[in-house]
């Protein structure tokens, strides 16, 4: 696994831009309690929206686990 680089607290709270919103889906998921208290904490800790955490770490999962065919046809 990767070697955790630390996340620098944001100054103002971290969100998905407005004009992002546009091109979005709304999902929702089922975590265990465990799961859900640390990134709840871990979002607060950063200063990030539950979502913003979220989106960035399945982003950043996704780029470690995706072919790299697949990452190039993506964009």
């Amino acid at each position: 696994m990767a070697t955790p680089t630390t996340v620098p607290r944001a100054e103002k709270r971290r969100r998905l831009p407005s004009r992002a919103a546009a091109d979005a889906a709304v999902t929702s998921l089922t975590l265990p309690r465990s799961l859900h208290e640390r990134a709840r904490v871990a979002a607060l800790r950063l200063n990030w929206s539950f979502a913003e955490l979220a989106r960035t770490a399945l982003s950043d999962w996704l780029a470690a686990h995706e072919p790299k065919a697949t990452r190039r046809a993506s964009r």
